[in-house]
């Protein structure tokens, strides 16, 4: 039976819970490491051209960091997920 000592790692895996959530409603999937997140967009039929891939690190088990993107192509703004995951934690800090 975890107690209020547990608190805070159980609120990061909560963090981090919510975050993996966010990404997969977003067409991303979790790494089998669980360094980063994925996803691959499909190119337009009839147009040559090679797929997208884009990049996400994750938080760390404390629920921290992570947003940071990587793109195989400059044609799009450069997105960034590191505000949206302190958003998350800070939802769910005044949550508690």
């Amino acid at each position: 039976m975890a107690d209020y000592n547990d608190l805070p790692e159980l609120i990061g895996k909560l963090k981090l819970a919510a975050i993996d959530a966010y990404m997969v409603h977003r067409g991303f999937i979790i790494s089998g490491d669980g360094a980063h997140y994925a996803r691959v967009g499909t190119p337009i039929p009839g147009v040559v051209s090679v797929p997208e891939t884009v990049t996400v690190t994750c938080p760390n088990e404390a629920g921290q960091g992570g947003g940071v993107t990587t793109q195989t192509s400059s044609s799009r703004s450069s997105l960034s997920y590191v505000d949206d995951f302190a958003e998350i934690r800070a939802r769910i800090d005044d949550a508690l």
